[in-house]
């Protein structure tokens, strides 16, 4: 697995979200099997984020909460964490408040940042990877 339309993984330890406004209903369950492959490496690595947070695709978010409640352990042990991009003012200060919520109730496993541009979420992703190396 190197790069498709949504996941590229050519930066390794950094992955490289590009979610789609709509995912076709056929493509769900490959988008799992990738996401479960960068997993199935057992390394440690970060994600760069950009998209909606969730695509208007009814049956792929039905695929990825199956997937994403099955591998919450796994995801906390591996991921170090996800930077969204969102250049727009008023997108990013909502991302963060929503972060912010999902943090504090621990309903995702990793640390979760919110940045406006591409240079910033490198170099939060990298700090993310350093991070855990010195912890480990």
């Amino acid at each position: 697995m190197a790069q498709n339309e949504l996941i590229d993984t050519t930066s390794w330890p950094v992955v490289r979200v590009r979610i789609p406004e709509t995912i076709p209903d056929d493509a769900g369950p490959a988008y799992v099997q990738e996401m479960q492959a960068i997993l199935d490496r057992r390394e440690h690595y970060a994600v760069i984020f950009e998209g909606p947070e969730r695509p208007d695709s009814p049956e792929f978010n039905r695929h990825y909460m199956k997937w994403y409640k099955s591998t919450k352990a796994l995801q906390k042990e591996l991921c170090c964490g996800v930077v969204r991009i969102e250049a727009d003012d008023g997108k990013r200060n909502r991302a963060i408040s929503k972060a912010m919520t999902y943090l504090a109730k621990a309903a995702i496993p990793y640390p979760y940042e919110v940045c406006g541009s591409e240079a910033e979420a490198e170099a939060i992703a990298k700090r993310m990877l350093a991070s855990r190396a010195e912890t480990n």
